[in-house]
């Protein structure tokens, strides 16, 4: 279970300073996966840091049970000059795991980074896809009751992503999941809850993610630039011919497979009267 929880001091702030994380408060079970969303400057990073302990809170307090596992900058931590399997060992004690749980684990960290013919000679000569790889193998043999995760599927090719899903679907049954993603198809895929943040504080936190991701679209919107004369707005798009929905009833398509919208149109006037009216097309 992880619970923030404010603190009941008044401690002001000095001048030109911020809270960069305020009044934030939730509880997670196994087995749940909550997304974290919002644009920089949000927060998103900062609580992330500051479940995983690398950072303190000035106020309140965050209770957490079980061993936790963090994916925050993969490969981030390895030394160059050790070879893969010395880095294995490194970093995944670390990261909690004893020697014995290493032993046992490292031909499938191996396996799964895909890294067999190169894991003895330094990392300084792999590129930076081996890397990854091989950093979100050894995060992930970790078996947490709580698993942070970092924009872990922004890198590497799409064959990669799509073995890292796998493995965070399968984590997520036994594990607490808190997910950061600027990807709202990852968010809307992998998430039971969503938070939406803003200024460090939440703006949303429910349990459809689709609700987070419109009010993260919305702030979008509100601070856009925008053009045109304003005689025709787009109000909402619809998706049109997919039958196959995610979470909150978002439309799903694959690649290439052809797919259509129909916008709702908010015209200014309609001929002499001063009403505005909604056509589609």
């Amino acid at each position: 279970m992880l619970r923030g929880q404010r603190h009941r001091g008044t401690s002001a702030l000095r001048p030109a300073e911020v809270w960069a994380v305020k009044d934030v408060r939730f509880e997670l079970r196994r087995g749940e996966c909550l997304g974290l969303i919002g644009y920089s400057g949000a927060g998103k990073a900062t609580l992330l840091r500051m479940l995983n302990r690398l950072i303190k809170p000035d106020q309140g307090r965050i209770a957490m049970h079980g061993r936790v596992g963090a994916l925050i900058g993969l490969g981030a931590g390895f030394n160059p000059i050790l070879s893969g399997r010395e880095n294995i060992y490194v970093s995944a004690s670390v990261l909690g795991l004893s020697k014995r749980e290493i032993d046992a684990n490292i031909d499938e960290i191996i396996d799964f980074a895909e890294v067999e013919e190169f894991i003895d000679i330094p990392v300084q000569s792999y590129g930076s896809g081996m890397t990854v790889r091989l950093g979100f193998s050894v995060g992930t043999a970790l078996n947490p009751v709580m698993l942070l995760l970092d924009e872990v599927l922004a890198v590497g090719d799409i064959r990669f992503r799509v073995k890292c899903g796998i493995r965070i679907r399968q984590m997520a049954a036994h594990s607490a999941v808190i997910f950061v993603s600027d990807s709202m198809q990852h968010i809307s895929a992998f998430c039971t809850r969503a938070m939406l943040m803003r200024h460090g504080q939440v703006v949303v936190d429910s349990l459809e993610p689709a609700e987070a991701i419109q009010g993260y679209y919305s702030l979008l919107y509100a601070t856009e630039d925008k053009s045109g004369t304003g005689e025709v707005r787009a109000e909402s798009i619809s998706a049109l011919g997919s039958h196959r929905t995610a979470s909150g009833g978002i439309p799903l398509y694959y690649p290439g497979e052809p797919c259509g919208f129909e916008p709702d149109r908010r015209h200014k006037s309609d001929g002499q009267g001063s009403n505005p009216v909604h056509r589609r097309s």
